[in-house]
């Protein structure tokens, strides 16, 4: 992957600026970490359904699952200390779906099966 440096830097400044009006408004903030497919042991079935993860640059690239993951849980990560510090509700997501073609359709998109586990799993995270 690209140095994410900058990028995260960008996206925790954004997450906090979303918190302070959320704020003003009096609105209560929940976050979600975004599950995903991607793992560094995929089967071909897997792999076969996986659509994301390739840009033009100079040239047409491709990341491998292992570095997609390093990099969405890069973001993961900083969306549960963005909670932490602003002490706000978190719901980890991305670990309690499981990384398989019964909850996704593709790299990050839930099947029926994963919208269900999903709503189970934020209803209960709102609940406690």
């Amino acid at each position: 992957l690209p140095d994410l440096a900058e990028g995260l830097k960008e996206y925790g400044y954004r997450l906090r600026q979303f918190v302070g009006m959320a704020r003003e408004q009096g609105i209560r903030v929940v976050f979600l970490t975004h599950p995903y497919l991607w793992k560094t042991v995929m089967t071909e079935e897997e792999m076969y359904e996986l659509w994301f993860g390739c840009v033009q640059v100079e040239e047409y690239i491709c990341y491998t699952p292992e570095a997609l993951v390093k990099g969405m849980e890069a973001y993961n990560r900083l969306v549960l200390q963005v909670c932490d510090e602003e002490q706000l509700r978190c719901i980890d997501v991305a670990s309690k779906i499981p990384q398989t073609l019964e909850f996704f359709h593709d790299d990050v998109h839930f099947n029926e099966a994963g919208a269900r586990k999903a709503a189970e799993v934020i209803a209960k995270g709102l609940l406690e």
